[in-house]
């Protein structure tokens, strides 16, 4: 650090730092505004998340839930002065404020990646290899992307790695013990708590995957029936979260959502309490370990991100033209989910519906593929069959393509890798890797399936700045001539 800008009354505190010191001159300044007066029932933060009535909604924090999270994660991952924690997650993901807020309120510091470097495997790595460096935390599907393709590396300070955001699977688990020394924490929790469960362990025989654990710190986990009635060990039930200042205060001007999902605890420890009712389907077993089973309604997981199809469905519908439309998400190349779109309307080209949701929603939220339909499949009912709607095909998720015909060695062998990776049916050299199916991860498996045919890397960053065949045929010819 060459120097930090400061006031003359903090210098006894700053001058140890070994920085030099630069003093603003107060001479001519406005006067000083009154100090702010802040309690810990005030909103700190509202997150919004995906809702089911088309528009998002804003979870709000206030300061006793956020100070709740920071001393609860570090009393169970203590660093301490002098070491860092990996700052990798977006701020659209509410673990970041542990990564920023948590090393920072013991006088540790955050080792900060660059922008996309959270998809960078080899940078990843040699990130998690810093000195000093003792914790970092995956979404599931990262972690897997990275032991994909990650090099044997020694860590050396690396003592915890954290998991939260989708269902871990135990071969996750068996392929994490076998790249790292560090402990393995599955981690569990809501953006209208905070981290309210977890389990560590190096291996876990179960068909349900690995457990989210016990709970921890402020938080009682209750598994209910309908009827707010706890269930017996091995029965599916809905989980509840309660703790005393742990809950949000609620969703932004909504207050029926709010008195939905945040209602009278069957089993209070203090009159007044209440629970929050997640969603999330699972069972405890004798020992009072939680396994998650999935959801109860139709909420999924994109990436670690909260989605409601119905928001998605929302978006797209408004565009005139779409008669219907129905969101559901499929399995992809990589082993996560994607969103499919099915519609039904006149003269609607899909490079407009696709150009239509980018202005209006976030990039997790992007349908991989639209899908044009003359009429949607009905049950009995008359309603939507989603189950029997078709997967969508190569020329379903090459309709946004267009560019120039691939026509170079090189450009034919990217056209290649791109076709079998997206399931396409053709590409063009100007089309973006992420308008034709891909997203970050997929990315992360292309560019590691290019190593061995060209023999050179090319980082998530690089590519990033132009994803095209053309953009990645620059980059080669560059890196290989």
């Amino acid at each position: 650090m060459a120097a930090i800008i400061t006031e003359e009354e903090f210098d006894p505190l700053l001058e140890s730092s070994g920085a030099m010191l630069l003093q603003i001159d107060g001479t001519g300044s406005a006067t000083r505004p009154a100090p702010i007066e802040v309690g810990l029932d005030d909103t700190a933060y509202i997150y919004f998340t995906s809702g089911s009535t088309g528009e998002p909604k804003g979870v709000v924090i206030d300061h006793r839930c956020a100070a709740g999270r920071i001393e609860s994660l570090a009393q169970r991952f203590p660093v301490n002065e002098g070491e860092s924690v990996l700052l990798k997650t977006p701020l659209i993901f509410d673990v970041s404020i542990w990564e920023i807020f948590g090393p920072l309120s013991v006088g540790a510091t955050i080792q900060m990646a660059l922008p996309r470097g959270e998809v960078d495997i080899d940078y990843l790595g040699r990130l998690l290899s810093t000195p000093g460096l003792v914790a970092a935390h995956f979404i599931p599907s990262m972690l897997s992307a990275f032991l994909d393709y990650a090099q044997p590396r020694v860590y050396p300070d690396l003592r915890w790695i954290y998991l939260s955001g989708e269902a871990v699977s135990t071969s996750l688990l068996d392929r994490f013990t076998q790249h790292f020394s560090a402990e393995f924490h599955n981690l569990y929790g809501q953006t209208e708590t905070s981290e309210v469960a977890a389990w560590t362990g190096s291996s876990h025989e179960s068909v349900h995957g690995v457990p989210i654990g016990k709970q921890m710190g402020v938080y009682r986990l209750f598994v209910l029936d309908n009827a707010l009635n706890l269930v017996p060990p091995g029965v599916v039930g809905q989980v509840g979260v309660s703790g005393a200042g742990g809950l949000a205060k609620g969703y932004l001007n909504n207050p029926d959502l709010t008195a939905e999902r945040f209602v009278a605890h069957p089993y209070p420890a203090f009159p007044g309490e209440l629970i929050y009712l997640t969603g999330d389907l699972a069972l405890v077993d004798e020992q009072g370990i939680i396994s998650f089973l999935g959801r109860s309604d139709t909420q999924i997981k994109i990436r670690g991100c909260r989605v409601e199809p119905g928001e998605v469905e929302a978006v797209l519908e408004r565009l005139p033209g779409v008669r219907r439309c129905a969101v559901l998400a499929r399995e992809d190349s990589t082993g996560g989910n994607e969103l499919v779109a099915y519609f039904v309307g006149d003269d609607i080209s899909v490079k407009a519906l696709a150009a239509h949701a980018g202005q209006y929603l976030p990039e997790y939220m992007h349908p991989s593929a639209y899908v044009r339909m003359d009429a949607f499949p009905l049950g009995p009912s008359g309603k939507l069959d989603r189950q029997i709607l078709p997967p969508p095909s190569p020329a379903d998720r090459a309709a946004r393509a267009g560019g120039t015909t691939p026509s170079t060695a090189m450009e034919l062998a990217l056209a290649e890798l791109w076709r079998s990776m997206l399931s396409l049916e053709w590409v063009g050299c100007e089309d973006s890797f992420f308008d034709v199916g891909g997203n970050s991860l997929k990315a992360v498996v292309m560019l590691n399936r290019l190593k061995p045919v060209f023999g050179v890397d090319i980082s998530t960053r690089d590519f990033s700045a132009d994803p095209t065949i053309s953009g990645l045929t620059e980059i080669l010819s560059r890196k290989v001539l």
